[in-house]
């Protein structure tokens, strides 16, 4: 008997006035012009919800991954980042998936781990607490997603507060550098 968990439903979060509290989650590993990292990234997931049924694993990294590749092109040139672009976006296509899948909370946390190491070539431990917030954050959002009821103010100030808290974290590992 399969005891698989039934896949999270993204595009529930485009309702309302979604996407500029999607933005002030997101963390865009400071680029200026978030606009095309955003398209992009928005992109591959239209995608995982179009091939959601039956879809194998190597369609979905076929169809998404190109786009995950453009958002992490974008932030490199737009940063002074030095990191391999296919590899973060393979990461962050493991971590839309693990998403997705309601992974649990160690696996999820291994893969943004793995993310911000990557980008910022550092195993600093304010990475792994970064990371931590950021699970945290995303784990949450599945809860609220999986009640299918509509995100209120308090959910929001939680979020915002965990990424803010996340980005700090990062934001310093980039000021070490120069």
């Amino acid at each position: 008997m399969s005891t698989r968990k039934q896949n999270i439903n993204f595009s529930m979060i485009e309702a309302e006035d979604m996407e500029q509290f999607e933005r002030s989650i997101a963390y865009f590993f400071g680029a200026k012009n978030i606009g095309p990292i955003a398209d992009a990234y928005v992109g591959a997931l239209q995608v995982l919800e179009e091939l959601r049924v039956n879809a194998s694993q190597q369609e979905r990294t076929e169809k998404m991954l190109p786009f995950l590749e453009k958002a992490y092109q974008e932030i490199k040139s737009q940063t002074s980042l030095e990191f391999d672009i296919r590899q973060a976006a393979v990461l962050e296509l493991e971590l839309i998936l693990a998403q997705s899948e309601q992974s649990d909370f160690e696996r999820i946390n291994q893969i943004m781990v793995d993310l911000y190491e990557l980008i910022f070539r550092s195993k600093s431990f304010d990475i792994r607490k970064a990371a931590m917030l950021r699970t945290f954050l995303y784990k949450y959002k599945i809860c609220i997603i999986k009640a299918e009821r509509n995100i209120l103010e308090s959910d929001k100030k939680v979020m915002v507060t965990l990424a803010e808290a996340s980005k700090e974290l990062l934001n310093g590992l980039k000021m070490q550098d120069k």
